[in-house]
């Protein structure tokens, strides 16, 4: 074999070796490439089943071992915050802003994560900073809710008005209603705090963006009637009724205070026969109705009106005890004690209504909770049944 022969086989020799070292060392890259990848895969699914423990420590690794996604180092920094730690996950979060080729939603994520930071650290002022910087290049829904929220909690709320409103118009879910409620919500602070005059303010707002909103009518009305604007309040009791008849225990005795005291008590009929109308039988308002026309000195037009029901009074201790009242006003004593024995023998379905925001009880389902000013949030407890 001549020379020639033996430099072209070590030649190729070298060229296979060569290749088959580099076909090596790109699997153990793809390799560890693919055992990078996984522990973040495995941290989101650990996030997904609320270990937030586990997915801290595996992102951990990830990032340790060369993970280059920036959402890893934004889910271990929200973690860190999470864990008390929120100037590590603000440092932490910076130096992703540095990283070249960031898509804008990348941006959003990262901005949207410092905001949290900031808040955390109590520098409201600068959490919105961050935030405004993303709002100027483009209107996000997350940004702006984001920066709705903090403007509200720095307490200034006419710019969380704005940002949410901004909101509703990139964001169908964000109706008038929901603003209505958030401004009621304000007014609902506002007013406990004392400054009743603000928060009248805030609930005319309230009624222009939304005029069924019940929470705003049933506060307008009560500041209403606070300032002796008793016109204002009947209307706004009244207005509240026909939407929701849940108001009803709340609203009836201040409904009659004010039309007695601006001399417009005889109106009280035409309202309560109106809500009978569109709530037929309601043992509520038959029973203010006959009370209304005992006060009139017309006790046999009580006494007939509830008669016309007499199959719903047994078990029903509103319409019981209507009945039984202005039997005795009227003399017919026997007639009295035996509606309240009747009842006697029924025992009558019992119940409560519970907000599911703050734990909050009602004797009947209203529409907001004035406790912790949640809307929407009170349900039937089923346990009192």
């Amino acid at each position: 074999m001549d020379t020639l022969n033996i430099r072209i086989i070590v030649i190729v020799v070298l060229a296979c070796a060569v290749l088959l070292l580099s076909v090596i060392v790109l699997l153990l890259r793809k390799k560890r490439s693919r055992a990078r990848r996984s522990r973040y895969i495995e941290a989101l699914y650990a996030l997904i089943g609320g270990r937030k423990n586990d997915a801290y420590n595996l992102l951990a690794s990830a990032v340790r071992n060369g993970e280059d996604d920036v959402d890893a180092y934004i889910q271990l920094g929200d973690l860190m915050r999470e864990r008390g730690q929120a100037e590590k996950a603000l440092q932490l979060h910076r130096g992703l802003t540095v990283r070249p080729g960031l898509t804008f939603d990348d941006e959003k994520a990262i901005q949207l994560s410092i905001a949290e930071d900031l808040a955390a650290l109590g520098k409201t002022e600068r959490a919105i900073a961050a935030l405004e910087t993303v709002r100027k290049k483009r209107r996000d829904a997350d940004v702006l809710a984001a920066i709705h929220r903090l403007y509200h909690i720095r307490g200034d709320f006419d710019s969380a008005y704005g940002a949410l409103r901004e909101l509703s118009r990139i964001d169908d879910s964000v109706t008038p209603g929901m603003i209505a409620s958030y401004l009621t919500s304000v007014a609902c602070d506002l007013i406990e705090s004392g400054d009743s005059a603000r928060g009248g303010k805030y609930l005319d707002k309230a009624r222009k963006e939304d005029k069924s909103c019940t929470g705003a009518l049933y506060f307008s009305a009560g500041l209403a009637m606070e300032n002796e604007d008793l016109d204002r309040a009947v209307r706004w009791w009244e207005d509240l009724l026909s939407i929701d008849m849940g108001y009803f225990p709340e609203v009836a005795a201040r409904l009659e205070k004010a039309l007695f005291e601006s001399g417009r008590f005889d109106e009280l009929e035409g309202i309560l026969s109106r809500l009978l109308s569109e709530y037929p039988s309601d043992s509520l308002l038959l029973s203010s109705l006959a009370g209304f026309y005992a006060k009139k000195g017309e006790i046999s037009r009580g006494i007939d009106l509830l008669e016309n029901e007499r199959g719903r009074i047994a078990g029903n201790n509103n319409l019981t005890v209507s009945l039984a009242s202005l039997y005795i006003k009227n003399g017919r004593i026997d007639e009295a004690l035996t509606v309240l024995e009747e009842n006697d023998r029924i025992t009558p379905a019992t119940g409560s209504w519970k907000c599911d925001s703050c734990g909050k009880t009602y004797g009947t389902r209203l529409g907001f909770c004035r406790t912790c000013c949640s809307f929407d949030s009170i349900r039937k407890d089923e346990t009192t049944q």
